[in-house]
């Protein structure tokens, strides 16, 4: 009877044993799914690392190389960083922030950088970081992504959503990987030179891009790259893979792109901008992470109000 009756204990604290393990487990499976599901307002309630020093050293040259030795505090903001126009209608306006000369000599000071960064050594090719921009970028435009009649085709959908891979290949992605990992804190100035690069074309005098960059960034094959982005399955879903910041930038130059493309007729796929410009400006609106948010919201605002002055009609060629 008593073995009996310590058999029957024992039962009792297995079974009870038992039913506190899962219990546990089944609370930790619920924490985990919570955490799963809303991974993204997590990672920005938590926010950034700390900037690298390296990086700091580089955007306080950009920040300080035009800067006299009395220029007064208002006067220090990066000149390479958007500022929002002034004057109603004009949300797309930057040219001027930056003369040619400056536009060239920041440029150079980001690529000799990248090229000091010990992570990337052995990894770029003989030109240097310029030398993979130069040749990652001609193959993009040579081959851009389908826009068009995506969502007739699987097949078009799948390569559109590999579009990168297929086009730079194994190796630049692991390296395009890499500068995204690393070099996270000047993403914004960085792209902005880019941008900037695009929109003065050839008012800095014949080559002047090619001379800068390795390649030219003509409006029409840009604005094939926006309306990816910004109106396919495709672009969506691989930006959607990215960080958050970068996810907004890619889509805030994709909006100014397009903006670009309706004022000279060349929206030839007729490319509604209101829908992208409304659900760009939400999400902006909801992080924190960006150290010029308030500087593209008023950018933003200006050309919503201009597409709404105008029905949001897109000019097409």
């Amino acid at each position: 009877m008593k073995r009996r009756s310590s058999l029957r204990s024992a039962s009792r604290r297995s079974t009870s044993k038992t039913g506190l393990t899962a219990a546990i487990l089944l609370l930790l499976a619920a924490v985990a799914v919570l955490v799963y599901f809303n991974r993204e307002w997590i990672a920005r309630k938590l926010g950034h690392a700390p900037i690298l020093a390296d990086n700091s050293s580089w955007q306080e040259r950009l920040h300080n190389d035009n800067a006299g030795p009395e220029t007064a505090p208002a006067e220090q903001e990066d000149s390479a960083l958007p500022v929002a126009a002034e004057e109603e209608g004009e949300g797309n306006e930057r040219l001027g922030e930056l003369s040619c000369e400056d536009l060239k000599e920041k440029t150079r000071q980001l690529f000799e950088y990248l090229d000091s960064r010990e992570y990337l050594i052995g990894m770029q090719s003989a030109g240097g970081i310029r030398g993979y921009v130069a040749a990652g970028g001609q193959k993009l435009l040579a081959r851009p992504p389908q826009v068009v009649g995506e969502k007739e085709s699987l097949t078009t959908i799948l390569a559109n959503t590999a579009h990168f891979y297929r086009v730079l290949g194994k190796e630049d992605i692991a390296l395009a990987q890499k500068l995204l990992a690393q070099e996270d804190d000047i993403m914004e100035p960085g792209l902005d030179l880019l941008y900037q690069w695009s929109q003065l074309g050839e008012s800095c005098g014949e080559g002047a891009v090619e001379d800068a960059l390795g390649l030219s960034l003509p409006l029409p094959q840009i604005y094939e790259y926006a309306g990816y982005f910004l109106s396919t399955l495709g672009g969506n879903t691989y930006i959607l893979r990215r960080k958050p910041n970068l996810r907004l930038l890619v889509r805030y130059y994709s909006v100014l792109i397009l903006d670009r493309a309706n004022a000279e007729s060349l929206n030839r796929h007729g490319i509604d901008i209101m829908p992208a410009l409304t659900s760009l400006i939400g999400e902006m609106e909801s992080i924190s992470t960006l150290e010029n948010r308030d500087q593209y919201l008023t950018a933003l605002y200006t050309l919503q109000g201009k597409y709404q002055d105008q029905g949001a009609a897109p000019a097409v060629n």
